[in-house]
């Protein structure tokens, strides 16, 4: 399994997600906005919308549509142009390599027409596509944030944690064009450090993606919970 599909299957799950239970603050919002004075439930309105159920619906769905179109269609300069024209070749975020050497061999193998495209590549599609997620990881983050208990540290973490991986995968482009630039000169450095660049970006996404899953989870059985509460309370 390649992590674009560790991308694409998340994705997937969280339209579900998306559908069942990101929309069920509105009926929340509704029921306390008739036992809140007016000004006190105009502030908190305003804050829920901030970063609405559909907010994050759009944002993934836009995400999911520039997955397809960048690695199931085979545009200009997408990942599916350049596999059919290295034989399926893995790009450097696909299969981590941590030698100078190895980076070498690999761009050897891609040719100069496919080395062109992957130079092209790191400042289109691979820039587009991370952008549609990081405002979908960035959305979710902030619906998460403004619905659960949590401290607003850990609100600010799920918000930057976004961002952080964003610029990891941004610095792992900015190295893989200055290799294929330079090649066939070595780049020792850049070679031996692009493989880290690329295990810390992963290590950031999922933590950025499973982060707000699991706080919205908790936040849930919270408000379950207390719901049971009351309404044994109300029995008695």
């Amino acid at each position: 399994m390649t992590p674009e599909h560790l991308l694409f299957i998340p994705a997937i799950f969280l339209i579900g997600l998306a559908a069942g239970v990101m929309l069920t603050p509105y009926a929340i919002a509704l029921s306390k906005k008739r036992q809140l004075e007016q000004q006190t439930t105009d502030r908190r309105q305003a804050q829920l919308n901030r970063f609405s159920g559909r907010t994050v619906v759009y944002t993934l769905l836009g995400f999911v549509m520039v997955f397809a179109a960048t690695h199931l269609f085979s545009l200009p300069y997408t990942m599916a142009s350049l596999g059919e024209m290295t034989g399926g070749l893995p790009l450097f975020d696909q299969r981590t390599s941590f030698s100078a050497e190895e980076v070498y061999s690999r761009l050897t193998q891609f040719g100069p027409e496919a080395r062109l495209v992957y130079q092209r590549f790191t400042y289109t599609a691979d820039l587009v596509f991370p952008l549609t997620f990081l405002l979908f990881l960035s959305s979710l983050a902030g619906f998460v944030g403004e619905r659960s208990t949590v401290s607003q540290r850990f609100r600010y973490l799920m918000i930057v944690l976004p961002a952080m991986w964003f610029l990891s995968d941004m610095l792992e482009n900015i190295m893989t064009f200055a290799l294929i630039a330079q090649f066939p000169r070595p780049a020792n450095v850049i070679g031996g450090l692009i493989g880290y660049v690329t295990v810390v970006k992963f290590s950031l996404l999922f933590m950025a993606l499973l982060l707000p899953l699991a706080v919205f989870s908790i936040y849930r059985r919270r408000d379950g919970i207390e719901e049971e509460f009351s309404n044994s309370k109300n029995v008695g």
